[in-house]
């Protein structure tokens, strides 16, 4: 639902509007570079608030790859 301070509708809107159709792409491959390109620069360990069967829940972690793919499955 959001990383840091920045909600989920905001990072999927801006990669629409700059990546067009490889936006899926983009925000599942490239999501550091993308905030990046939105002058939002992580920092290694991010707060994430994710939302799953209608509960929320809050997380901070290291943004590595591994835990990105984790996340998405």
């Amino acid at each position: 639902m959001a990383l840091d301070t920045l909600s989920k509708d905001r990072i999927l809107n801006f990669c629409k509007s700059e990546h067009g159709d490889k936006w899926q792409k983009c925000f599942l491959e490239d999501l550091v570079e993308v905030l990046r390109e939105k002058n939002h620069y992580p920092k290694k360990e991010g707060a994430l608030t994710l939302e799953k069967d209608g509960e929320t829940i809050h997380k901070v972690g290291l943004l590595l790859a591994a835990n990105r793919q984790s996340v998405r499955k």
